[in-house]
């Protein structure tokens, strides 16, 4: 519906919401992507949905890894077009998966009429994952906009920069989520089991990243270089108070996935908006 509105009305978004200059381009590759990335969220809650926490695994490491190596890749040989190029490219190898993952079921049933339990499961994960995404990017927007207007564009680039860093982290500790945590602790029946389970889990997600943090922090000078230009090297003085947020948004997360195994969608969209 959103890459539909983007492409049939790009005449008025292009004229009250972008600079005359914006490439054509660009502008109709993020429909494309959007396109795509509604097939993996689909998959994804496909498996959700099924308890298939291995293969639900699999393509987030998948869609994570290829979106951000593209991204990088692409954009470092050709700006601002080979980044968005990347990120359609990225998308494309969760939708093969999902093809794959799709192929089986819908050769014997070709409706969408799934068992009541399987149903509520797939409109649960769907519902989480569009007000996440909605609420995410918002979130992001924002804070741009706010830097932009407050000090420059320089330093909007210079946080999105490290945005970018922050993300590579994020396909490791999904794995970690979604394959080993999440089922043990939906498996957990007392309390007492939950709890220590829970406190592991905050205890791993965070140490990971915690080591991943440091190991940025020590070379960051040569990946801020390597991964942007020389002209994003200012951003390493920003460096440290940032990586100590991706710490505490891991340790976040894992409070999340545990209310996410006793079903608790209220109090998740709570904390997620939080």
């Amino acid at each position: 519906l959103f890459s539909g509105i983007w492409i049939f009305g790009s005449v008025w978004i292009r004229g009250h919401w972008l600079a005359d200059d914006f490439p054509p381009l660009v502008y109709y590759f993020l429909p494309v992507s959007l396109i795509f990335s509604s097939v993996f969220f689909l998959v994804s809650g496909y498996f959700s949905a099924l308890k298939n926490y291995q293969s639900n695994a699999w393509i987030n490491i998948i869609q994570s890894v290829a979106t951000v190596a593209l991204f990088a890749l692409f954009g470092k040989i050709w700006g601002i077009y080979g980044a968005c190029f990347g990120l359609l490219l990225g998308q494309i190898p969760a939708v093969l998966w999902g093809f794959r993952a799709f192929k089986k079921f819908f050769s014997v049933r070709l409706s969408l009429r799934w068992p009541k339990k399987q149903e509520n499961g797939m409109w649960n994960f769907a519902l989480l994952a569009l007000y996440s995404a909605i609420a995410t990017q918002l979130n992001q927007l924002l804070i741009r906009t706010h830097l932009t207007d407050q000090f420059s564009e320089v330093q909007a680039g210079y946080w999105e920069a490290l945005q970018r860093i922050s993300n590579l982290w994020v396909p490791v500790v999904s794995v970690l989520f979604t394959s080993l945590f999440l089922p043990r602790l939906t498996q957990r029946k007392l309390r007492s089991e939950f709890m220590k389970d829970t406190f592991l889990t905050v205890v791993a997600a965070g140490g990971l990243v915690f080591l991943f943090s440091v190991t940025v922090f020590g070379i960051k000078e040569w990946l801020m270089e390597w991964l942007f230009s020389k002209e994003f090297t200012s951003a390493k003085d920003m460096m440290g108070l940032h990586l100590m947020g991706d710490v505490l948004k891991a340790m976040t997360w894992s409070f999340a996935y545990a209310l996410l195994s006793r079903k608790k969608s209220i109090a998740l969209l709570i904390i997620d908006l939080l």
